[in-house]
């Protein structure tokens, strides 16, 4: 709801760009999704606008905008614009309409707001330029009703910051590579169980210092190149909603490079005749075409960090499972921007955009993470060696993968 005062704190920079596309939005949020209502708002309307209370239905996830049910999009949309918005003013949009793409929490105390890449134009901004994963200074009139303190006890808002920084500018070290990047964030989320939370800002320094020290020899399995679009296929059955036509063509371009084909009925996945040789030339593509992901990745990789105060909230129950959550979705994000790159020939930004947003909308708002979280005990990704396998695959093997199969 509206405060009566100004709220200091801080919010990534992209978010000073960014402005809703509105008919010009690829992706409506207001299509798809359920549009929650929230219990102060419900009441709202209920008193003043019985209009809105009227378009208001009870779903699984409670109180939720009435949808359409021949395009699936909210009864208010009107001209790609929302009629609630231009009716009633922002007043009377509740929490969740009212603030996405953006994501706020407080972090030892302090506002932090940032922004979801499943927003196509908040894709577009960040994956852009390097400029737009700082917080800066902002100031909120209105904050969300429920905000939840992400900083476990014995943080303030700067020991909370300096820690999150920490995990940014490991993600930002020039010399190395996203994939280098995000094993050392791994392994250090993986050692933050035997440190006190209030001692993470300073063993942080040491924990940077040695994570090379403590990563241990991959372990890359043969089904690895394939086997994080099994895993996405599971992921989009699980929804149970037919996924849009931008995740449709992502997928499909998955299927051309791997050489395999989704039946899209019943969501299995089976091989091409050619299958084993037309993996190996992707594994020796990928190989070769590394460079020109790195800087669309690492990108993705601050946004994904910045998106959740890594590693104090997002997918996952702590530290340990939110990197292995995370490294698993950049897999399957890197396998996706590979294979747009193998059909299309170039990394223009509208294709690399759908790509990563089409891919958000589903893994970054996942009704049931824990299933990601079963298949990546499945996989073995839960043990670091595997992971790292995943995400690194050592020189024999990639060797391996450029010869013909």
């Amino acid at each position: 709801m509206t405060d009566s005062h100004a709220n200091p704190g801080e919010r990534i920079a992209l978010l000073e760009r960014f402005s809703c596309l509105g008919p010009a939005c690829p992706q409506t949020c207001c299509g798809g999704w359920t549009m929650q209502v929230d219990k102060p708002h419900l009441e709202l309307y209920g008193r003043a606008a019985p209009d809105l209370a009227a378009d208001v239905e009870t779903t699984e996830s409670g109180p939720s905008m009435r949808r359409d049910p021949e395009t699936g999009r909210c009864v208010r949309l009107a001209d790609g614009w929302c009629g609630v918005h231009r009716r009633h003013g922002t007043a009377m949009l509740g929490d969740a309409c009212h603030f996405y793409p953006r994501v706020t929490r407080t972090l030892g105390g302090g506002v932090l707001m940032a922004a979801a890449p499943s927003c196509p134009e908040v894709a577009r901004l960040a994956l852009a330029s390097d400029d737009g994963f700082q917080p800066v200074p902002a100031t909120f009139n209105r904050l969300p009703h429920d905000l939840r303190e992400a900083a476990p006890h014995g943080l303030d808002r700067d020991a909370a910051r300096s820690v999150v920084a920490a995990f940014d500018r490991l993600a930002t070290e020039p010399s190395t590579t996203p994939e280098r990047a995000l094993a050392r964030i791994v392994t250090i989320a993986r050692s933050l169980r035997w440190f006190p939370a209030d001692t993470w800002p300073e063993s942080l320094d040491f924990l940077v210092a040695s994570a090379d020290a403590r990563l241990g020899a991959a372990e890359p399995d043969g089904d690895d190149d394939v086997r994080p679009l099994h895993v996405l296929v599971g992921l989009i059955k699980a929804s149970r909603h037919r996924p849009g036509d931008r995740l449709i063509a992502t997928v499909e371009e998955l299927q051309r490079a791997l050489g395999v084909m989704v039946n899209w009925e019943t969501l299995d996945v089976w091989g091409d005749p050619q299958v084993a040789e037309m993996r190996a030339d992707f594994a020796a593509f990928r190989a070769d075409r590394a460079v020109d992901l790195a800087p669309v990745l690492r990108r993705w990789l601050r946004l994904q960090l910045a998106l959740v105060a890594f590693p104090f909230a997002g997918q996952g129950s702590h530290p340990e499972e939110r990197a292995t959550l995370l490294a698993v979705r950049f897999a399957i994000t890197r396998l996706a921007l590979a294979a747009h790159l193998r059909v299309t020939g170039h990394c223009e930004e509208d294709g690399v955009v759908r790509v990563v947003q089409s891919l958000a909308r589903l893994l970054d708002h996942l009704a049931e993470p824990d299933l990601l979280l079963t298949y990546c005990h499945d996989a073995g990704w839960t043990r670091e060696a595997r992971l790292r396998g995943l995400l690194e695959p050592d020189a024999a093997a990639m060797a391996r993968a450029k010869q013909p199969a």
